[in-house]
């Protein structure tokens, strides 16, 4: 319920008992002495004239009263004081009898009229009382909001926020409220759910880099293994070495199969790998071109010495790509040419295989994208996808274009600065 409801209905309860206190009516208490009226009246209305003109006294009653004429005027009254005009009688409430002669007799009920005032009294007083009541119970119920009814309302979307999977917004405690420490272990449950989630998180992404980066890296050594077993397998005449070595071609395409499968089930997690570049010598590019070079036919030219920017594990996956395609593709060496720029060092890996359409040029860094000339070859079109973001992602870039003899891909290397 809420703190206007509550107000609400203490305003009701509070009005209505206002209304029944204020509703005092004294006319059925204290009232007039039947028999003491009747024989008054009857004593006066037998001959008002001689009351009227003093020659009679007017007989003692219990209670003061007073003669008018028709017009209203005072006649007589046992206390002057008391009676002034019959305007003042109405006002008072006195007990008006017409008599036979057209006058009135007027009686004032003093015990009536003082029960009435003191019921007044009484009345104003309880209701001095309850309006008091009224604003503490105002207090209490702004002090009961604030201190049980908010932290529970803030409880509840605290509640709804950590269920949907929010742990940014701290449910702060304030040091004066009841369920301060209650408040407090509830926050300490947040801080511990958020520090759950982003280890999981983390151990999630490195799962997800970890099977990305195998599943691709895998491939190489396995398409490797395949052109060993279908070359042994061309030059042998021994039926049972080529049964083995088919067997060893279909277990490398089942295991390629296998990967591609797990390799598009991360496709949407590889951009997220970790690339961190670090300032590298340029020795340490040429350790990495030799190694990614399986054939050992490349053409490498000495390096100049300087500093770049680059992650060694992702640089060494984009050479490999690079290697990996100039064998299965064009089948050729690979001539590998440096530039040194005054900010980056532009290393060229060019294959001469022909290259490929200046149509299917641009897209063979797109997602998935493979050329006419991949038909019947195993693959799935990431290798130079994923080598130009990383490159970006290390400061540089990837580019390819056709040369006279084949196809060359650019790998710039931003250099450090000193």
């Amino acid at each position: 319920m809420s703190l206007r409801r509550y107000v609400i209905a203490l305003t009701l309860i509070v009005a209505l008992a206002a209304a029944l206190l204020w509703q005092t009516d004294p006319s059925d208490d204290n009232r007039l002495d039947a028999g003491a009226v009747n024989d008054l009246y009857k004593t006066i209305d037998a001959d008002p004239d001689g009351y009227v003109s003093g020659a009679r006294a007017l007989p003692a009653a219990p209670y003061r009263y007073a003669l008018f004429d028709s017009n209203g005027q005072l006649l007589a009254s046992t206390d002057a004081s008391r009676f002034t005009d019959f305007n003042a009688a109405v006002v008072h409430r006195d007990t008006l009898l017409p008599l036979q002669n057209n006058g009135t007799l007027a009686i004032y009920n003093e015990q009536a009229a003082q029960f009435s005032a003191y019921r007044r009294h009484v009345a104003t007083g309880l209701l001095v009382g309850l309006l008091a009541l009224y604003l503490l119970g105002l207090l209490l119920l702004y002090r009961l909001d604030r201190r049980v009814l908010n932290p529970f309302r803030k409880l509840q979307t605290f509640a709804t926020d950590v269920a949907a999977g929010d742990f940014s917004t701290a449910l702060t405690m304030e040091r004066d409220n009841t369920f301060g420490a209650f408040t407090e272990s509830f926050d300490l449950m947040r801080a511990e759910l958020a520090a759950a989630k982003e280890t999981e998180q983390r151990v999630n992404q490195s799962k997800k880099e970890l099977v990305a980066s195998l599943s691709h890296d895998i491939k190489t050594p396995v398409a490797s293994i395949r052109a060993v077993a279908e070359l042994m397998s061309l030059q042998t005449d021994d039926d049972k070495l080529k049964q083995q070595l088919t067997t060893i071609e279909s277990k490398a395409d089942q295991i390629n199969l296998l990967i591609n499968n797990l390799f598009h089930a991360t496709m949407e997690d590889m951009e997220q790998l970790t690339v961190t570049p670090v300032a590298t010598d340029s020795a340490d590019l040429l350790r990495l071109l030799q190694q990614a070079d399986s054939t050992g036919t490349a053409l490498l030219p000495a390096l100049p010495p300087c500093t770049v920017m680059a992650d060694a594990l992702r640089l060494a996956q984009v050479f490999d790509n690079i290697f990996a395609n100039a064998v299965k593709y064009a089948g050729t060496p690979v001539d590998v040419t440096c530039a040194d720029n005054v900010d980056a060092l532009t290393l060229t890996l060019a294959d001469r295989g022909g290259g490929v359409s200046p149509e299917q040029l641009p897209l063979l860094v797109k997602k998935f994208y493979r050329g006419s000339n991949a038909v019947g070859r195993q693959g799935s079109g990431l290798g130079l996808y994923l080598s130009q973001h990383f490159m970006q992602r290390m400061g540089g870039d990837l580019t390819v274009t056709n040369t006279p003899t084949g196809l060359a891909v650019t790998v710039i290397l931003s250099k450090a600065e000193i």
